[in-house]
């Protein structure tokens, strides 16, 4: 995922909250398994606004297996290109559905 874009999509929605008043906190929940780098999506905001402050807030994985297990996953290594590699901690199945934790959300903006 790109994380110059993701911060344009951010920052846009961000804009359009705050109806033409000056945004000086964002805050914004990456999931843990989602695929951006945190610092680079920080300064893509920040270059996007300059005088604003942004707080990032990760977002634990949950996942769904068939087994019935439901909740953290076990992180394995990390894979190619930044996907993690995960299981479910009770049968151990590669890759349970996953609930929570994959994207990346704007929770909240402080205007003036």
């Amino acid at each position: 995922m790109d994380a110059k874009a993701v911060a344009a999509e951010i920052v846009q929605s961000a804009k359009e909250a705050a109806k033409k008043m000056h945004i000086t906190t964002m805050t914004v929940e990456v999931g843990q398994f989602a695929t951006i780098s945190v610092p680079d999506l920080a300064k893509e905001i920040a270059l996007l606004l300059p005088f604003s402050s942004v707080d990032i807030e990760e977002r634990k994985a949950k996942v769904k297996c068939e087994c019935g297990f439901e909740g953290a996953p076990e992180i394995e290594v990390s894979g190619s290109e930044g996907t993690p590699d995960f299981s479910c901690p009770k049968c151990k199945k590669k890759y349970p559905q996953v609930l929570e934790g994959d994207s990346v959300e704007l929770k909240d903006i402080e205007v003036e």
